[in-house]
């Protein structure tokens, strides 16, 4: 910050202070209060040295920090807290009241083995009713050595809990790159099996083609799977479906119920060119892994990962965390997405489309996820680490906790291209060989610290950053976090661990300033072998919908908690029916509950199952059955290889890879419809005629086969001529010809009634990018008129293209009289849709337009040519046009589609795109 800009915010924070007047209370409007770390006895720091013997060069993921976990170790009814340390011994606090807590890590024999420590597992491993505490450690890497450790409470002493490392005992002393480890009851059979979450680290054997990494397993890197056989963990990764090779950078994982089946399935968060891992528990001890099949899109680095139904429908939707910075200046100093050349290159080795910042996956209910982070408002957090959903004032909704910053940022523009020109200090790095002088380059990195992040749930998908809603805040390098009520006052806590900086408490205000809605908390007692119930799933029906949590310890990065259950509520008096669901998926429902206060339930053998179909959402009218291998059309467009951001490098997006063509009709006269299928440059087009047993069969059409060079990218059939027989008229587009060329033309090919195509002719002068080719009797003389929509013009976008209307003259002649019927139609704009239809009920066809960067535009025929009329003011990228009579009142309407609110555009009055 320059020193003028220091100046004007000092003097602007001294005239709002005098203006405010002195306020002694500056939490009354606050929802969380930062508590000061020297009042919480918390005496924690997570610092990192560098050295010549290990630094960032060594280690890649130096700077991802710490993890901690919360649960009651002294079983006092106060919430406890464990940090894990990179480079220092790990600590444990009682909670003593009040936000004071005491360091009893000496005592309880927990301060680790002085490894790099990261995530922190809380889990009662032998059902004793004691908490333990599972440690991941990085191991086997340069100079690190250590291995997991499993921290069995052995007793309680004086309200000391004291521990002993296990983890030989139990077949967990694994060394590896290990980030967290997960307990959970994957197979229903009433104890706890493991997950451990491991990451590479970038060596050379992790690039390539990921089919070649298939059933590969590595030792130190890949994933791990255990099933718990009476109290000693067996490594089953390979026969339950889990991949294990070099290639996953696992930073993130959460657990969770994602097609209401009643077993726990595993969201994973990869950093780098690896994809997510979505895997599905298929009831039998295995794993499927289907990310590709249910989720378009992921983030690119990938870090931490939560699970939870934000929206109140029943169904746990995704979140992952990524480092999109949401200040413009970082914005920019700041590597961006992959170049498109890479991008196609990760795709064609079989990588999933990824994008660097964050994603919220809404669950559909149908084995598919929309991604909704831009629309939500929560795509740009900075470097973020874990992402918490939870309800901030429990009325009912599940709001936002990111927490993020990273000491050294590697990727900012002017370091990166340092190194790049520096190639013999590149070298050096990469060989492993530092000294004092290559530390220093690390301090040519950019230090910037941000404050954490917190979003309330608005109930409409969307969430408001309530940055001025925490007093006290600070900027930092934050990491694992989790929440609890650590006061026990009814609302949820958060606990920061930091990088060079003690914890964060952030103490939550909601019942203190009477802002609460209820709450219902379980002590819940679990079944005698996963004591603590962990997979239990609380749902609440109410007048609106679902109100619903689960009981998972980890969540978030590299940190657990397991405390009392709590779930927000609202008003109680809109509850029906409360359902406790064990890990068995047996289930009771809580009558007479008990809100803002402690109630306990305890499970029982017995119990009858719940029906998850109650959760399913109401059948819709239409059902799609997907029929494409049954009927023999199982068509696959493929593009050609041309990228126009080569040729035009400020193009928004490409216009020549906007899809292929697509006609219906009977062109046979058999009273069935058929197909045309367009295709991209050098691809045939295809007509396929349907057969009295519903399949499909290509027809052999020569004439259209030998104009596989043109880009068809809309079609329609019509009887241009009168005789009876559907015609087929194509727009000719994909952006990559230009002048006039001949594969920029317009074309008709006409049917002799059997479904042979054997004349065809161009329509005059349409030399042009196309985007639609519609048809229409619009001067009522019996013929079937063509009007073709303008896209784009060939190396330069932006440029208005010329959009051309044609009168049918009869004889298989046309035309051109664009200018003549309107002066404003041959530059109308960018058409990307258009439709005619009588708009205003005068018996004569009107031309609907969908226009990017512009408005809806309807051309009234007046019977001699066409009035322009915009339908609202509003420009926009409009994409798409339908008149249809929407609420059956007799007249049309207009249903259009824009570039959305899901987009990195953002768009408004004032400030337009």
């Amino acid at each position: 910050m320059s020193r003028l800009s220091t100046l004007i915010l000092i003097t602007s924070i001294l005239i709002v202070s005098f203006l405010s007047g002195c306020r002694n209370d500056t939490t009354n409007n606050a929802s969380f209060i930062l508590l000061e770390a020297e009042s919480t006895g918390l005496n924690f720091e997570n610092n990192l040295t560098q050295t010549t013997d290990f630094s960032v060069f060594d280690y890649m993921y130096f700077y991802n920090g710490g993890g901690l976990a919360a649960a009651d170790f002294n079983n006092d009814g106060l919430v406890d807290l464990y940090f894990t340390a990179n480079q220092g011994q790990n600590k444990m606090f009682l909670n003593k009241g009040d936000f004071k807590f005491e360091d009893i890590t000496d005592k309880a024999k927990v301060g680790g083995t002085g490894g790099w420590s990261t995530g922190a597992s809380v889990v009662d491993i032998n059902n004793d009713g004691l908490m333990d505490i599972y440690l991941s450690e990085v191991g086997d890497h340069e100079i690190l050595k250590s291995a997991n450790q499993l921290y069995v409470c052995q007793k309680i002493e004086n309200g000391i809990p004291i521990y002993a490392d296990e983890a030989i005992s139990y077949d967990l002393d694994l060394v590896g790159f290990a980030t967290q480890a997960v307990f959970v009851d994957f197979d229903l059979d009433g104890d706890l099996d493991m997950f451990q979450l491991n990451h590479s680290i970038h060596e050379n054997g992790t690039y390539g083609e990921r089919e070649s990494f298939e059933g590969k397993k590595s030792l130190t890197a890949g994933d791990k799977y255990f099933r718990n056989d009476n109290g000693k963990f067996t490594d089953i990764t390979a026969e339950a479906g889990i991949n294990s090779s070099a290639l996953g950078y696992g930073l993130g994982i959460v657990t969770g119920d994602v097609n209401n089946d009643g077993y726990p399935d595993i969201y994973i968060g990869n950093d780098f060119h690896e994809n997510d891992y979505l895997y599905l528990n298929q009831k039998n001890g295995t794993f499927k892994e289907v990310l590709t099949n249910q989720i378009n899109h992921t983030s690119r680095f990938s870090m931490g990962v939560d699970m939870a139904d934000f929206n109140n429908d029943g169904y746990s939707d995704i979140l992952s965390l990524d480092m999109l910075p949401y200040d413009p200046l970082i914005l920019k100093r700041s590597l961006g997405e992959d170049a498109y050349d890479v991008y196609m290159f990760k795709k064609r080795f079989g990588y999933n489309d990824q994008f660097a910042r964050n994603n919220l996956q809404l669950n559909n209910g149908d084995s598919t996820f929309s991604e909704i982070a831009i629309l939500a408002g929560v795509e740009a957090t900075d470097w973020s680490w874990a992402g918490l959903f939870f309800d901030f004032d429990n009325n009912g909704y599940k709001d936002l906790f990111v927490s993020n910053g990273i000491p050294r940022r590697m990727n900012d523009i002017d370091y990166t291209n340092f190194m790049s020109n520096n190639i013999d200090q590149r070298k050096k790095t990469e060989m492993g060989y530092v000294d004092k002088e290559d530390l220093e380059i690390i301090e040519k990195m950019p230090q910037i610290k941000i404050p954490n992040k917190f979003f309330s749930n608005n109930k409409d998908y969307t969430f408001e950053d309530i940055k001025n809603a925490i007093s006290n805040n600070k900027d930092s390098y934050s990491n694992g976090s989790v929440y609890a009520d650590f006061d026990n006052d009814g609302d949820l806590d958060i606990v920061v661990n930091n990088i060079a900086d003690k914890p964060f408490i952030y103490k939550n205000l909601a019942v203190e300033n009477g802002v609460s809605g209820k709450s219902l908390i379980l002590n819940l007692q679990g079944s005698p072998n996963n004591r603590s119930a962990i997979g239990t799933r609380v749902i609440a029906i109410t007048d609106s919908g679902f109100i619903s949590n689960k009981y998972y310890a980890v969540r978030g990065f590299q940190s657990s908690a397991l405390s009392n259950f709590h779930i927000g509520i609202g008003d109680s008096s809109k509850v029906k029916a409360i359902y406790i669901i064990w890990p068995d998926a047996t289930y009771q429902e809580l009558k007479n509950p008990k809100f803002n206060s402690v109630d306990t339930m305890a499970w029982q053998s017995g119990l009858p199952l719940f029906d998850f179909k109650m959760l399913d959402r109401a059948t819709p009218e239409f059902i799609t059955e997907d029929l494409t291998d049954s009927v023999n059309l199982k068509i696959k467009h493929k593009e050609n290889d041309f990228v126009e951001f080569n040729r035009e490098r400020l193009m928004p997006h490409m216009v020549s890879t906007e899809g292929p063509a697509l006609a219906v009709g009977d062109i046979n006269g058999d009273g069935l419809e058929d197909v045309f299928i367009g295709s991209a440059k050098r691809q045939r087009s295809r007509i396929f005629i349907q057969n009295a047993n519903k399949k499909f069969t290509e027809l052999e059409v020569p004439l259209i086969h030998n104009d596989s060079t043109f880009e068809d990218v809309d079609a329609v059939f019509k009887d241009f001529d009168n005789d009876g027989h559907l015609d087929l008229a194509i727009a000719a587009g994909g952006n990559e010809y230009w002048g006039d060329s001949e594969y920029l033309r317009q074309r008709l090919y006409f049917n002799d009634g059997s479904g042979n195509f054997s004349q065809k002719i161009y329509l005059d002068n349409a030399f042009i990018t196309a985007s639609c080719i519609l048809s229409e009797d619009i001067n009522g003389d019996g013929l079937q008129d063509i009007f073709v929509g303008g896209r784009a013009v060939p190396k330069n976008y932006g440029k208005i293209p010329h959009s051309y209307l044609y009168i049918n003259k009869g004889d298989r002649k046309f035309e051109e009289v664009t200018a003549q019927y309107s002066n404003e139609l041959p530059e109308v704009g960018m058409v990307k849709d258009g439709q005619f239809s009588d708009i205003n009920k005068d018996g004569r066809p009107d031309l609907i337009l969908a226009l990017e960067w512009d408005v809806l535009k309807i051309f009234l025929n007046n019977g001699k040519g066409f009035d322009s009329r915009e339908v609202f003011e509003q420009k926009g990228l409009w994409n798409y046009v339908q008149v249809l009579d929407v609420d059956n009142d007799g007249d049309m309407d207009i249903l259009a589609g824009n570039s959305g609110l899901n987009s990195r555009l953002k768009a408004s009055k004032e400030q337009p795109v």
